[in-house]
């Protein structure tokens, strides 16, 4: 019983800050870095939001969506940040180049 209460303590959505009117959801994985902890964090190189929510629910404090060297478009990439944000991970994108298109 205790392991499933620390489980669902783990996986609770982020809290909410109130930014110039706009409510967002605080970034715990910054927070943790400027607290002086450690974070860990789980590559994905494949576009699909299913993958994305069920890494997430194994504990991660961040998850980068590998799109340089995958094969994420925009579209996927988009779906996978709302997977991981509903997890309360915080995801981060590589793009696959730095140029407007």
């Amino acid at each position: 019983m205790a392991l499933m209460t620390e489980i669902r303590a783990q996986h609770e959505l982020r809290p909410y800050k109130k930014i110039r009117g706009k409510i967002l959801q605080t970034n715990t994985t910054k927070a943790k870095l400027k607290a002086g902890e450690t974070v860990l964090g789980c590559f994905i190189r494949y576009p699909s939001p299913g993958i994305t929510e069920f890494v997430a629910w194994q504990g991660w404090d961040f998850l980068v969506f590998d799109a340089e060297h995958g094969t994420i478009s925009p579209d996927q990439c988009e779906s996978m940040v709302r997977a991981a944000e509903l997890r309360g991970v915080t995801p981060l994108a590589r793009a696959t180049t730095n140029q407007a298109q």
